[in-house]
């Protein structure tokens, strides 16, 4: 997810959904969707799966951490908990058009978040709850921004 992380960055962002999409389609063939540490796999045709390596530790917390980072990638989702603000900048997927996360703890409020990819692939966004510690930003966060060349 750190490479998916990177593509959105620099504005692959296609790029960036089709390995969200793959490690999605891994975890979903693996027995009751824990994802082992490591899996192999060849490219991808209708009845092939994924291998797990016969010694891997399943689940395993990173790995199994990596579907979180997945769903942050998809809402753009950034904290900046000293600065009092998170920032949120939605960029699904046609294969995901809907998105919602329900009492998400962000230092000591909480929310929820939906995003909704509309035909146009803009996005409509949501944020319910927090407290008086967090304001919502729409949009990516300063340190998110690319120089220009």
């Amino acid at each position: 997810m750190i490479a998916a992380a990177g593509l959105r960055r620099y504005g692959r962002i296609e790029d960036s959904w089709r390995l969200v999409d793959g490690l999605l389609g891994a975890v979903s063939s693996f027995e009751h969707l824990q994802m082992p540490e490591l899996f192999s796999g060849l490219p991808r045709r209708r009845l092939d799966g994924p291998v797990p390596y016969e010694s891997a530790n399943v689940p395993k917390a990173w790995a199994a951490g990596s579907l979180f980072h997945a769903v942050r990638i998809l809402l753009g989702l950034e904290p900046d908990v000293p600065s009092g603000r998170i920032y949120v900048d939605p960029m699904l997927p046609p294969w995901c058009p809907e998105l919602t996360l329900d009492n998400v703890r962000i230092g000591a409020d909480r929310f929820s978040i939906s995003a909704r990819r509309r035909p146009n692939g803009s996005h409509q966004i949501n944020v319910d709850g927090g407290g008086s510690a967090l304001r919502v930003v729409r949009g990516a966060p300063p340190w998110m921004t690319l120089p220009s060349a």
